[in-house]
Parts: structure tokens; C-alpha cells; sequence
């Protein structure tokens, strides 16, 4: 598509620049928004969709990205919360909305008084405390990279066996961003967070415990329709009720 849009360099501070993909995707949505207002004929109605907005689907945006739907669905969430975009569902397709959009991507303003559209670059204190702060931010951004590199998915499996680690990494990192967390040792702040008693208790209530008939304080969680045998003795692991029933029959 012909044009182009403008790039604040504030991004550079802004949290989706520790997450290339996510700042891609929002990248693509500006895009995506329309730079004037335009009619759209839906199910034989004509829709107006104005300028900063753009018709879309969890659907489309995940196929676009190749992403899961519900890693898209996290995404947008995160930009709701951060007042980036609105969703409007009232036309009868969903529609997104680029907050702000009109403040961003207007014509370059005069400033400073100057009428080339630059404005001052007189070195002011202000200037020195900001560059202090995105050589901070820099510092952190790696560092936080570097420690998110080096946690172990493999090694906490097999320690937590019975939790997607996997797919808790991927929504631990969405809910720091959303909620502007740091830590000194993320390693740790995520073991703690496969250690919390809604995770356990999540993973637990999709599985069934398992308890060996002979040795009854070996026990383990499995799926609704698996096998598990005792480790021990080899006997095959039953639920509570099935142990409870072979008592009473017996």
C-alpha cells in the first residue's frame, strides 16, 4: 500500500520496544488504519470507517502474524488496557480504533519558530536527563533480555511436570508487561510464579490424581483417559473412587 506514517522516537522508551514482535504488530496496525474516512459495504449495509480505524478479525491479525488466537487476543488486551486502541463490535464486525491516532499522524507543525519543521536543539538540562534516562532504560531492557535468555524452559518441565511451562512463559511475560513489572532475578520471579497457588491449582483441576493400591503415599496427576503405573511396584494407579469401589466390593 502506497504512503507512509509517522514514528515518534519516544517508542524507543515504550514497552513494546523490549518485544520486536509485538512492536511490529502494532507497526502493522498503524498501516492497517485508514489515513481518511472510507464506507464499507457490510452484509448489505454501507459502514462508515473513519480515519485511525480499520476493520479486523483475531482470525486475520493471527494468520497476518502467524500467532496463536489467543496470543493475539492477549495482545489487543494489553493495548486496551494501555489506552492505545478501542475494539467497537456495534457494526457487526469488529472494528479497531488507534487512540490518539489524529495527534500522531497529523502534517509536521512549525516549532521553536522555526519554519523548516525542526525544532531546537540547544543542549538543556532536560535534554541531559533524558539521555541519562534512555541510556538506563537501555541498560535494563538488555539486561532483563540477557536473564529472560538464560531461564531454562527445559530444566523447569521436568521440576514442574505437571504445569505448561511453555505456554505459563508466555503469559508471565504478557502480565509483566501489562502491569510495568522488573525484577533483579527473573529466573526466580518466574519460579515463583509456577510456585503460585492458582497455577498449581490450575493445572491440577485439568488432570485427575492418580494413587498406586499398594503404595498408597506414591501418587501422581494425569489426564482423564491415561494409564499410570506404580513406579515401585509396577501395579497399575487408580483414582480415589476406583480404590474406594474395590474396598467396598471386595
Amino acid at each position: 500500500m502506497i504512503g507512509w506514517i509517522k514514528l515518534h522516537k519516544r517508542i524507543r522508551k515504550h514497552w513494546l520496544w523490549e518485544h520486536p514482535e509485538y512492536l511490529q504488530a502494532w507497526i502493522d496496525m498503524l498501516m492497517m488504519a485508514n489515513w481518511q474516512d472510507r464506507k464499507k459495504l457490510y452484509k448489505m449495509e454501507l459502514h462508515e470507517i473513519k480515519r485511525g480505524e480499520f476493520p479486523a478479525s483475531i482470525r486475520k491479525l493471527s494468520l497476518r502474524w502467524n500467532w496463536s488466537t489467543g496470543k493475539t487476543q492477549r495482545f489487543l488486551k494489553l493495548l486496551k488496557s494501555d489506552t492505545m486502541i478501542d475494539t467497537l463490535t456495534d457494526t457487526g464486525f469488529t472494528l479497531i480504533k488507534i487512540v490518539n491516532y489524529e495527534q500522531y499522524q497529523v502534517a509536521d507543525r512549525h516549532t521553536n519558530g522555526h519554519t523548516d519543521g525542526h525544532t531546537d536543539d540547544t543542549l538543556t538540562d532536560t535534554t541531559i536527563r533524558s539521555n541519562k534516562n534512555i541510556k538506563d532504560n537501555i541498560y535494563k531492557q538488555n539486561s532483563k533480555k540477557s536473564q529472560l535468555e538464560k531461564i531454562d524452559i527445559d530444566a523447569l518441565i521436568t521440576e514442574f511436570g505437571n504445569v505448561d511451562v511453555a505456554a505459563e512463559f508466555e503469559k508471565w511475560q504478557d502480565w509483566m508487561l501489562s502491569k510495568g513489572k522488573t525484577y533483579k532475578n527473573y529466573n526466580s520471579a518466574f519460579k515463583n510464579w509456577l510456585r503460585s497457588d492458582w497455577v498449581q491449582t490450575k493445572e491440577v483441576s485439568k488432570k485427575r490424581k492418580l494413587i498406586c493400591p499398594v503404595h498408597e503415599k506414591r501418587t501422581t496427576f494425569a489426564e482423564r483417559d491415561s494409564i499410570k503405573y506404580c513406579p515401585e511396584c509396577r501395579m497399575r494407579m487408580k483414582t480415589t473412587s476406583e480404590l474406594a469401589l474395590e474396598r467396598i466390593t471386595a
